[in-house]
């Protein structure tokens, strides 16, 4: 399957050791499917070829990758979310930063509802967001207040995105607010 040999040439591009022959043939495949063609330029991006990558995936809609069959998944233990992840890594590579955000936005929605989601697409999701945050770092140190009932922890002059705070377990029962503060 494209998608699988996709993968493939990626894992080779991040042991720096790209199959550029195999990874043109692929390119070349009249019928690769969308997630592969995103995968694919990935390989081409991590190898050092971005112009090649953004030449792939220049004329596909991201949102496409929800049109895969379902083979497509159960040879791959894929989702579409998972794909949606690929597609962000993808972008990351590329510095599509904007596009990225999007697609940030979208798979965090998504994390955010109550949908069963495999271990293999949780992964991807959190891989993903992981990697933008490393790509595009806090500018702005953030400022804000954490109610757990009716305790506030201040979260000052922050520059990270996560924070670790450690609960009783009568507070894991607690409702919580995040309140931004100043700007």
């Amino acid at each position: 399957s494209g998608i699988i040999q996709a993968y493939r040439l990626y894992t080779l591009s991040l042991a720096n050791k790209p199959a550029i022959s195999a990874m043109n043939r692929l390119k070349e495949e009249k019928r690769i499917s969308d997630a592969a063609k995103w995968r694919l330029a990935l390989a081409y991006a991590t190898a050092g070829f971005e112009f090649q990558a953004k030449e792939i995936v220049q004329n596909i809609e991201r949102k496409t990758i929800t049109k895969a069959n379902s083979s497509h998944y159960r040879k791959t233990f894929g989702s579409r979310l998972r794909d949606r992840a690929m597609v962000l890594e993808t972008l990351i590579a590329l510095s599509e930063n904007e596009q990225a955000f999007d697609e940030l936005t979208y798979i965090a929605q998504q994390l955010g509802t109550k949908q069963w989601m495999s271990t293999q697409t949780t992964a991807y999701t959190l891989l993903a967001i992981a990697k933008y945050l490393k790509a595009n770092p806090i500018e702005e140190k953030i400022n804000a207040t954490l109610m757990i009932g009716n305790k506030k922890i201040s979260l000052q002059n922050s520059n990270k995105y996560l924070q670790q705070i450690a609960l009783t377990e009568p507070e894991k029962e607690t409702p919580l607010s995040l309140v931004k503060s100043g700007d």
